[in-house]
């Protein structure tokens, strides 16, 4: 995506396990240049307790690099070694510009 130079930028994504609580899993910005050369990355590793229950995962007011032009987001699980299968369900990606908090999809549900 599109983004502006040393600019904050908040994301959010849902994911759901299928099959085992993974070590840890979480959502990654990936930062590139205008020539889509890899600049760095912010993370937000965290563990994911129980299977079979939608987990959050959230990055906010994090600064895009001050030679930033596009942002990827990406599903970041470690240690799948040693679980074996793992199917995950993705769903609600957000990525904006950060001058309002992500909001959690099920409190906008409920207004």
């Amino acid at each position: 995506m599109p983004v502006l130079p040393s600019t904050a930028y908040s994301a959010a994504i849902d994911v759901y396990d299928t099959v085992t609580a993974l070590a840890e899993a979480g959502l990654r910005m990936v930062w590139y240049d205008s020539d889509m050369n890899y600049l760095s990355s912010d993370n937000n590793m965290s563990g994911i307790s129980s299977q079979s229950v939608w987990h959050r995962f959230k990055l906010e007011n994090v600064i895009s690099p001050s030679s930033a032009a596009y942002c990827a987001l990406e599903i970041d699980a470690t240690n799948m070694e040693l679980v074996g299968t793992v199917c995950l369900f993705v769903d609600c990606a957000t990525f904006v510009q950060a001058t309002t908090a992500v909001q959690d999809w099920k409190a906008i549900k409920k207004r």
